[in-house]
């Protein structure tokens, strides 16, 4: 299998183009017919309807925002019961209130030597500061409606906390390499490649916690995937 990251900073995907509303195609070919057949429209009623377009327009993008800003309210909202449910040691309930249900997962991987298991800058600081162990599990969560996502997470646990710290700010760098995620090969899902855009940190005490989502099957936003690293990231060591 080949190298995959799992950290970075990514920020999320480039959001997909949107489509114009169904009233607003439906006017912009009345327009058209009407300027086909009666050879132009003018005075009074070019005005009147450049009115009506600007109206519907506005009305469309007013009922557009207020939808977006309605999804983020209530994806925050069960981000942040589901973070509540994590740190009291509630995995299943955490995805409950997510909206998911963990659907597979992989067994524990371990190893002690964290340099054979890394590439890039992040494999040059293991070098220099040995970690003293590294766990390692992926797992997919999904919906009822054919949603799934798979979620990769390591725990890399060193000697000291201010090397957490420093080894946070170039985990967090995206580019710089990372230990390698493990994929598909637990899973009959095909080929699973884990772009760092999607990712979270989390130090606690001498171990720092890396999450990265990706989807496998269906639609699931930037946010969404955001917010299952978010999760993720707060989950103990196995």
């Amino acid at each position: 299998m080949a190298d995959r990251r799992i950290g970075g900073a990514g920020g999320g995907s480039d959001p997909a183009p949107r489509k114009g509303s169904a009233g607003g195609l439906i006017v912009a070919g009345t327009l058209a017919f009407a300027l086909a057949s009666g050879g132009g429209v003018a005075g009074a009623g070019s005005s009147v309807t450049a009115e009506f377009l600007a109206g519907e327009s506005a009305t469309s993008g007013s009922a557009n925002t207020v939808a977006r800003s309605t999804s983020s309210r209530n994806l925050t909202a069960r981000k942040t019961d589901a973070k509540r449910s994590v740190r009291k040691g509630q995995a299943e309930e955490a995805w409950r209130k997510m909206g998911l249900r963990r659907l597979r997962q992989s067994d524990k991987v371990q190893a002690f030597d964290c340099v054979a298991h890394s590439f890039g800058e992040v494999r040059e600081f293991l070098v220099r500061h040995p970690c003293k162990s590294l766990n390692r599990l992926v797992f997919t969560v999904g919906d009822d409606q054919g949603n799934a996502a798979a979620v990769s997470v390591a725990w890399v646990e060193f000697r000291d906390r201010s090397t957490v710290r420093k080894f946070k700010r170039l985990e967090d760098r995206h580019g710089t390499g990372d230990v390698k995620a493990l994929g598909s090969e637990f899973f009959d899902i095909g080929d699973i490649e884990f772009t760092g855009h999607h990712y979270n940190s989390n130090p606690r005490r001498t171990v720092l916690t890396v999450a990265e989502a990706e989807t496998i099957s269906g639609t699931y936003s930037a946010d969404d995937l955001d917010a299952m690293t978010e999760v993720a990231a707060l989950l103990p060591r196995p």
